[in-house]
Order: C-alpha cells, then structure tokens, then sequence
C-alpha cells in the first residue's frame, strides 16, 4: 500500500491523466504503441493495443481492475487520440466553447449514460487531436470514469465543464 492509495479519487486521477498524457505526448513512447492505442476498442482490447495499455498502466503506477479497468482502457484511448495534449490550465468548457462545440452536443454529452458518453467522448478526443488543442482532460476522463458507477462524482465534473463552458459562451 501506498501513500497514494488514501488519496480522494480526483488527485489520483489528475496524477495518472498527467502522467499517461505527458508519455503519449512525448517522443517515449513507440510510434506503433501509440497507432495502437488510436485504433484500440477499449470495449475488447487485444493485441498490441492490449499489451501498449499495460505498459503505460505499470508506467503511470495505475492498477485498474474490474469495470474500473475499461473505463480507463477508454481513457487511455481518448488520450491517445489528442495526441496525449492536456494542460490543467486549458479548462475544458472553456476550450470547447472555443472550438464553436455546440451546446447541443455539450448537452449530449453531459446527460448521457456510458454507451452514449463512450461514443462521444473518443470523437472529441478526435476532433481536439486535428486541431492539435490542449485541453484538461480530468473533467472529461472523470465523466468517462464515473457516469453510471458514482453519479456524484460524475455529477461533479459535468457542472465543472457546463460552468466554464457558459462563462465562457457569455463573454
């Protein structure tokens, strides 16, 4: 056990996001690693997607299991496919607001359940990677992580982003 294992869930999770996004940014990481983190299903992960996850899971220190496991299989894949690009300074309503996402989709995206919010959020992670856009990334992953397992938890990062994204839209 670690020092590590008594933390609120939110500083361990701002860790492993700054710590698995620094090594995807980062020329460390083989080239084929990162294709296969891309074009990896979290739902089923195999093969070289399978075995790149790990690696950067016993990287970061992060041990997931169980349902837990997949979630952050989906946001290994996110991550993965911004180009590893996260900055706790580049608040995500902000930066979404920005790039013109509609509230519609913003809408979407905060009231869905796990099927909905697992299609959207790799798109996004997709549409920041072209554009080559930092964002912070914790209130996303958390929304990935906790939306149908700790609704409060899930709740809490949903208002973080819808609150920032209307400063942001009112201005």
């Amino acid at each position: 056990m670690t020092d590590h294992d008594h933390e609120p869930p939110w500083i361990s999770e701002a860790r492993w996001i700054a710590s698995l996004s620094s090594v995807l940014a980062g020329a460390a990481l083989a080239t084929g690693d990162h294709a296969a983190l891309r074009r990896m299903d979290p739902r089923v992960p195999s093969g070289h997607a399978l075995m790149a996850a790990e690696r950067l899971f016993v990287r970061s220190g992060l041990r997931p299991e169980g349902a837990d496991r997949q979630r952050w299989l989906f946001i290994l894949h996110c991550l993965g496919l911004a180009g590893g690009r996260h900055s706790r300074d580049a608040d995500a309503g902000q930066v979404l607001a920005g790039l013109g996402y509609s509230e519609e989709r913003l809408t979407r995206l905060l009231s869905s359940d796990f099927a909905v919010v697992s299609d959207i959020v790799p798109r996004l992670a997709r549409l920041l990677g072209s554009k080559g856009t930092l964002i912070d990334w914790l209130p996303l992953a958390q929304v990935l992580r906790w939306t149908g397992r700790s609704e409060d938890l899930a709740d809490h990062a949903r208002n973080r982003i819808a609150r920032s994204y209307a400063r942001a839209v009112a201005t």
